[in-house]
């Protein structure tokens, strides 16, 4: 018997799985990979002990990007704190230059990594490297996820709170600061500092309004960092 979410799995969709992992139904070999997107998504009905062996291998295996953004988003959902998936991702994350994937890739880190110091830094090199703000953006959200009181994760975001000038990138940075940056005098000082500078500048409230709401957050003490302005 196999059961996914107090469901059970038909006996069909783990014969078709077992096959399409050896390559062949029915005495008939399959080389597209069609067939291991296929494999992803019956996976995805089956819950077996090496559940997550299986789909690590499979993105070993596979060159498709869209079969590792499958298996990446499969990960995400199942492979909550296991060292396996998350030094899967990270690989993947690493070597892959598909924008979209490494999307899908930080995404799945951020729902299975908390703490976990390898997910971070890889999540930190990405933000320090990449160009790409859909890029930056979905890897701040990840840290803000998992990097609850990191030094790392906390130094990677204030550089980019103090240097970029895409206001939706420093907004998802800013809310990030606030999930994980409590109490921690760096993060305080930066959003502090950018609140006002953004203040100065008369930005749109919207980029102010989620600077607040990180401040609320993280400020042990709201007396300590008085500015002109309320907060």
């Amino acid at each position: 018997m196999f059961f996914i979410f107090g469901s059970q799995a038909r006996v069909g969709d783990l014969y078709l799985f077992t096959n399409l992992m050896a390559g062949q139904t029915t005495g008939q070999y399959y080389q597209s990979e069609s067939t291991g997107r296929e494999a992803a998504e019956s996976l995805g009905k089956i819950c077996t002990i090496s559940k997550i062996g299986t789909l690590v291998q499979l993105l070993q295996d596979t060159r498709n990007e869209e079969t590792r953004r499958q298996v990446a988003k499969d990960l995400g959902e199942i492979g909550n704190g296991d060292s396996e998936a998350i030094g899967a991702l990270v690989k993947l994350l690493e070597n892959s230059r598909n924008e979209e994937t490494r999307r899908q890739v930080a995404k799945g880190l951020g729902e299975i990594g908390n703490g976990d110091s390898e997910a971070i830094g890889a999540l930190v090199k990405v933000l320090e490297n990449s160009r790409n703000e859909g890029t930056r953006r979905q890897v701040a959200k990840s840290l803000g996820e998992i990097g609850n009181g990191d030094s790392e994760a906390i130094e990677a975001l204030v550089q980019v709170l103090e240097n970029s000038r895409n206001g939706e990138t420093r907004r998802q940075v800013a809310e990030s600061l606030g999930k994980i940056g409590n109490g921690s005098r760096k993060a305080i000082g930066a959003l502090v500092q950018v609140f006002q500078l953004d203040r100065d500048r008369r930005t749109p409230l919207a980029s102010n309004s989620k600077l607040r709401e990180s401040l609320h957050r993280i400020l042990p003490f709201r007396k300590m960092y008085a500015t002109n302005e309320t907060l």
